[in-house]
């Protein structure tokens, strides 16, 4: 039986960049800023001549960059020091050597510098200490340097040296090193410690647009962060997934994850929650490299769910410690949720040729019925294995393919020569794009032509689509070794993907050639279409004058150079020559210097040049002759001309006929989406000398081979109920006659986005059949993937619809139906449809549309208990709770932490209260404060309340607001802080809070901020603060009850300020700031009234009168034996409770996982069922729980183990299906 780990938590290294303000050098020159190795003393070829390097040299040369501090570093692959050699010359793998500091005195805990190169076991940093050695970081196989924060502590005091060692030779036989400092603690980043931490958000919040200036408007980009790789790179029968290689908490490379898009089309792109994200398996660390997907057409694995087939993605676990092997997981609910297989283990282990094996590319090869694998293996010399499967689970060896020029990211598809299926070869190509012809039978890849080169400049590790329909073989790469676009134009992101090429063959001059060519889906976004040539090119003419300037271009050009000496083209950011005696294209590059354009020289045809380039912003690609040469590559702002030209130089060329295509940009925002329809009625557009036609505004249909949708309009009685129409509610209807087929009526709502998350869509519609004596049927109903037009369908169903045949003598019938939008339809564009097929013909009208904010029992309009659904760790990032509008952020310094274990509110307190829940609690740091932005949308809580004024605050007039929270100061009646906050959650947005910056003990309310006014002495002990603000016009009121007691509001208050400010906020940051001591807080609660407030949850509330311990966590001695001891209880005769049918837990916001020990005694007949409810009133569902057990609908999974009596039986329920809950049910005696 399989076992796998449901992706709730993750730990990873958070790999940061330096902050430089509590460090301090080691020795002299520790940093190698001095441009010498004064202080150090190289041993061995490898440091002794040509360093330290100068300068970024791996971008130099095309690759990432190295993140170096300053302007020197040491990189034993590299040789260039600034005067001699040249930017980005190498000297290879074959040096060795060590680098050995000058004796220093360690004053400071930690030592910490930048590491990055290849061979874990042969490179890296060492420490000699007093007769003591000690490695503290070897390298991970990355030009990128990391940092490193080594703890010291046991040699403070003491002298010691530090050794960089080289003793490699082979592949990533080199090391690269830079900036070794002291410190007091581990070196916090922009994004935290270097130290594994857990507790990674699974969506990058908060939420960014795509709007930015210098951001590509038709190139993917991820939301925010660093990219590389295409990975797992799939098309499921609906939607195209491309999974990126993406770093979730910074900008710099680095704690590899995958990214998740979806499109319906390559070019519009929706990001959704993160898929993989690195974890920890038999005590091991690592991050998740790059890899492929398939869709698992005949179940294979074995664990489909209904007709919706299984993704699979095969990924490189990079460990911290062993070597690198290929793993799998899978979705069962189209890539929204993954499973690891086996807990991440290896599914290929590695193949002993080298530590970092990579890069699983997975398919299906019909002929041989295997799954095959293409795994790059081996460097000096390159080495491909070929492995097969028929399960995907077990792999077997096939083949080798021994090539010098192969490395990493390999691909193997099938292409058609001209076009001709009858005559189709196999191309394998690496990560730069080197690449074979020839023919692969399933086992064996045999050459017939090769090795050739495709592609030129910024172009690295691309990857074709797995299961493209109609035979297509698409291919996007990444755009590596282009500027830091984050650093360098302050956009939230850095780097980006190519745009998507059909792959094909061609015969050419110079033989059978792999070609690229943008996919013709780039089309949708072509704005204004204008015609260059044809006609005679002179000096100082401009063919393109009449061009508008504009960044974003699809521009085709074809000329005959004739006597002119060069043709160039100016463009915003970058301009383009053909030179005429080198034959040669070259272009201006992102540096401002000349370079080529593709590769090689432009062999004329027929005379001709033909090039087409796309321009978005800042990047350029080119193609030459449909594809035979092509190159992608970064521009600048400042380069070129805003104003687009064409001219000859030298003498006259001939233009023919071309193409300027201005393009749009193919990002939209994301909701909230439309909570109204256009048109609903029917009734606006109606031309009033027709009384039908195919188009109504607002609408669109689907469909019409053989049936149609006609709008009708009733004025003066067009359709009279004489002739067995129906009376219209107004003067418009839409008929529906599917003719035999299926058509629909369509209306797009949108893109789910963040905020729609838990909103609930109703739709209704009138209908009714026009004429018996037929079949068929009608509905309304949500769906995705809707194309409309006279070839279109309608997709797929989302949520809850309603169909009937209806007959014509019931007249007009209302059919709804019902969404609830979850963390699954994320980027899903949603469409309500009215869609009729059969003979039938039916007529519509009224349509309309509701949509509701989430329902929360308790009636709070927000709530946070630090139950993180990524597990405990660090807070910042963490997005529990409901009623906000992004995740926790770190405002100033430190690192908030969620720790288990809830805080306890004081004797007295409201008897809810009181109570001791499991869970957790945030715990802050000296001089951290954290904070967090309120949802004030229209849709949100607080905007269905009535609580959001004209400024999209809190604070309409007449409402009042309860906050409480618990607090403990640690040792300490010292409190500081809560605060409220007006759109910026810094300190100059804070407006009101409450606090003590003084000494004697003072708790102070400060409303507006500068204004205090003291509660009294605190407690060392957990306080409950209830806080009450009165909205009214002018200045507000404020009431703070400090541990209350009993369950009704107090009659006078802690403290009360009346009439002191404009308390209107939208978001909250708590903080600790108490002479070196932590502080903790809990169950913050927003709500209308004092009940909601102080009284638990209603469904925990139940929970707990279900009579299974504190917070239903089986604390209690359910079966009555006089121990405590957890999920043991008797279902049958339970001494407590007559039912035999028991609670095991209340909610699944964040996903529930219950394992147990399941014995029976007693004959036949007794059977064990766990059921499942989305209502404590609704029906209860049951599934048995047998050997074996079983995924079922509703998303509950079942597994049970053991040969024998008692069994172990585990329960899950995913994340995101909202609220559920789930109990036992015993039948039988």
């Amino acid at each position: 039986m399989q076992r796998f780990l449901s992706i709730l938590a993750v730990a990873l290294p958070a790999l940061s960049l330096f902050s430089q303000a509590e460090v301090t050098l080691l020795f002299p020159n520790s940093d190698f800023e001095a441009g010498t190795l004064d202080h150090w003393t190289a041993s061995g070829a490898a440091f002794s001549t040509r360093q330290p390097t100068a300068g970024d040299n791996p971008v130099a040369r095309g690759r990432e960059s190295a993140f170096v501090q300053g302007g020197f570093w040491v990189g034993s692959y590299e040789n260039y020091d600034g005067q001699s050699g040249a930017p980005g010359e190498t000297r290879g793998d074959g040096a060795t050597g060590t680098l050995t500091s000058e004796e220093f005195l360690i004053s400071r805990r930690y030592l910490s510098f930048r590491i990055g190169g290849g061979d874990g076991s042969q490179v890296g940093v060492k420490l000699w200490c007093e007769g003591e050695e000690r490695v503290m970081a070897t390298g991970h196989q990355s030009e990128c340097m990391v940092p490193v924060s080594f703890d010291a502590q046991e040699w403070l005091g003491k002298t010691a040296r530090i050794v960089v060692f080289d003793e490699a030779t082979g592949g990533w036989g080199h090391i690269n090193v830079d900036d070794f400092r002291g410190s007091d603690e581990p070196l916090p980043g922009a994004d935290g410690g270097f130290e594994i931490t857990s507790g990674l958000p699974v969506v990058d919040l908060p939420p960014v647009g795509y709007d930015q200036e210098w951001r590509p408007q038709f190139h993917f980009s991820s939301r925010r962060n660093w990219l590389n790789d295409p990975n797992g790179m799939v098309f499921d029968g609906e939607s195209y997934h491309l999974f990126f290689q993406h770093n979730p908490v910074g900008t710099g490379w680095g704690n590899m994850s995958w990214g998740h898009a979806t499109s319906p089309d390559m070019i519009h792109w929706r990001q959704h929650p993160h898929a993989l994200l690195p974890y920890q398996v038999d005590g091991q660390y690592g991050t998740i490299y790059s890899g492929s997907a398939v869709v698992d057409e005949f179940n294979h694995l074995g664990v489909q769910v209904g007709s919706r087939k299984t993704l699979v993605a095969f990924y490189t676990f990079a460990g911290t410690r062993e070597p690198f092997y290929q793993a799998m997981a899978y979705s069962t609910d189209g890539g929204v949720h993954w499973n690891y297989w086996n807990h991440g283990r290896a599914v290929v282990p590695n193949q002993g040729l080298d530590a970092g094996e990579r890069d699983p590319k997975v398919f299906w090869h019909a002929p041989s019925q295997r799954w095959v694998m293409v795994l790059w293996v081996q460097l000096n010399p390159g080495r491909v294995r070929l492995l097969t499967s028929p399960n995907l689970t077990d792999w077997t060896f096939a083949s080798d393919l021994e090539r010098s020029w192969a490395f990493e990211c390999m691909d193997l598809v099938p292409l058609a020569v001209d076009g001709d299926r009858e005559e189709t070869k196999w191309v394998i190509y690496d990560a730069s794009f080197d690449y074979e012809i020839g023919s692969f039978d399933g086992t064996t890849f045999t050459t017939e032509v090769g090795p050739l080169h495709a592609s030129h400049g910024n172009f690295y590790a691309a990857q074709s689509f797995n299961q493209a329909p109609a035979g297509r073989v698409v291919q996007m790469g990444w755009m590596s070794g282009g500027p830091d676009s984050s650093a360098r134009y302050g956009v939230p992101f850095n780097q980006q993907m190519s745009i998507p090429c059909d792959l094909s063959l061609k015969t050419t001059s110079e033989g059978v050639r792999l070609c690229a060519w943008p996919v013709p889906e780039l089309d949708a976004l072509v704005g204004e279409e204008l015609t260059v040539g044809p006609g005679d090119l002179a000096p100082g003419e401009n063919a393109l004058a009449e061009m508008p300037g504009t960044r974003m271009v699809d521009l085709s050009l074809e000329w005959e150079p004739g006597t002119a000496d060069a043709v160039v083209l100016d463009l915003p950011g970058t301009s383009i020559r053909y030179t005429a005696a080198s034959r040669s294209l070259s272009f201006v590059n992102e540096a401002g210097d000349w370079a080529s354009l593709v590769d090689g020289p432009v062999t004329l045809r027929e005379g001709k040049v033909r090039l087409r380039v796309l321009l978005d912003r800042l990047t350029l690609e080119a193609f030459v002759f449909e594809g035979e040469q092509f190159g992608s590559h970064y521009i600048a702002p400042e380069n070129g001309s805003l104003s687009p030209s064409l001219r000859a130089e030298g003498g006259v060329a001939r233009l023919g006929q071309g193409r300027w295509r201005s393009l749009d940009s193919s990002w939209s925002e994301d909701g909230p989406m439309s909570s109204s329809l256009r048109n609903p009625g029917l009734e606006e557009g109606l031309p009033a000398e027709m009384d039908s036609r195919t188009e109504a505004f607002g609408w669109e249909v689907f469909g019409g081979n053989g049936g149609e949708v006609r709008f009708l309009d009733d004025t003066g009685d067009a359709f009279p109920e004489e002739e067995g129409y129906p009376a219209f509610f107004g003067t418009g209807a839409v008929a529906l006659s599917p003719g035999g087929e299926t058509v629909g009526l369509v209306q797009s709502l949108g893109w789910v986005g963040l905020g729609d998350l838990g909103r609930t869509l109703e739709a209704g519609a009138s209908l009714l059949r026009l004429e018996e004596g037929s079949e068929g049927v009608v509905s309304v109903s949500f769906r995705k993937g809707v194309t409309v037009g006279s070839g279109g369908s309608g997709g797929s169903q989302i949520g809850e619809a309603d169909e009937a045949s209806l007959t014509q003598e019931e007249g007009w019938r209302r059919l709804e139906a019902q969404l609830t939008l979850g963390p699954e339809d994320l980027g899903t564009e949603v469409f309500l449809v009215l869609m009729s097929a059969g003979d039938s013909r039916f007529l519509a009208d009224e349509v309309s549309l509701q949509a509701t904010a989430p329902a929360h029992a308790s009636g709070a309009l927000a709530y946070e208990g630090f139950e993180n659904p990524v597990g405990l760790g660090s807070l910042s990032g963490g997005a529990a709770g409901f009623g906000w509008e992004g995740p926790w952020v770190t405002v100033n310094g430190g690192s908030a932490d969620v720790v288990e274990g809830s805080l306890r509110a004081p004797e007295g307190s409201p008897v809810e209260l009181l109570e001791s829940a499991t869970g957790n609690h945030a715990k802050l740091p000296n001089g951290c404060r954290v904070g967090r932005r309120l949802d004030v949308s229209s849709t949100g809580p607080f905007g269905q309340a009535g609580y959001v004024d004209a400024n999209g605050r809190i604070g309409a007039d007449g409402t009042t607001l309860y906050v409480s929270f618990l607090q403990q100061p640690d040792g300490t009646s010292k409190f500081y802080e809560f605060e409220f906050h007006r759109d910026d959650l810094g300190d100059s947005g804070r407006i009101a809070g409450i606090g003590n910056d003084q000494d004697g003990g003072q708790v102070a309310l400060r409303a507006p901020n500068s204004v205090q006014t003291a509660l009294g002495v605190g407690t060392t002990e957990v306080n409950l603060y209830v806080v009450r603000i009165d909205f009214q016009p002018g200045a507000d009121d404020i009431r703070v009850y400090r541990n209350p007691e009993g369950s009704d509001e107090p009659m006078v208050p802690t403290l009360t300020l009346s009439a002191v400010a404009d308390l209107s906020f939208n978001g909250i940051s708590f903080g600790a700031f108490v002479n070196g001591r932590t502080v903790a807080h809990d169950e913050i609660r927003m709500a209308e009234s004092w009940d909601e407030v102080v009284a638990l949850d209603a469904y925990q509330a139940w929970g707990r009168r279900m009579g299974l311990g504190v917070d239903a966590s089986f604390e209690g001695d359910a079966d009555g034996d006089a121990l405590a001891n957890g999920l043991e209880w008797w279902l049958n005769g339970d001494p407590r409770v007559d039912d035999a049918s028991k609670l095991m837990a209340f909610e699944t916001d964040t996903g529930v996982s219950l394992s147990f020990e399941m014995a029976h005694s007693g004959g036949e007949g007794r059977s064990l069922f766990v059921q499942w409810s989305e209502d404590l009133d609704g029906a209860w569902t049951s599934v048995p729980i047998h050997l074996g057990g079983g995924t079922y609908p509703g998303g509950l999974i079942v597994e049970t183990t053991g040969d024998s009596s008692p069994y172990d039986v585990s329960i899950r329920l995913a994340p995101g299906l909202g609220r559920r809950f789930i109990r036992l049910l015993a039948e039988g005696e």
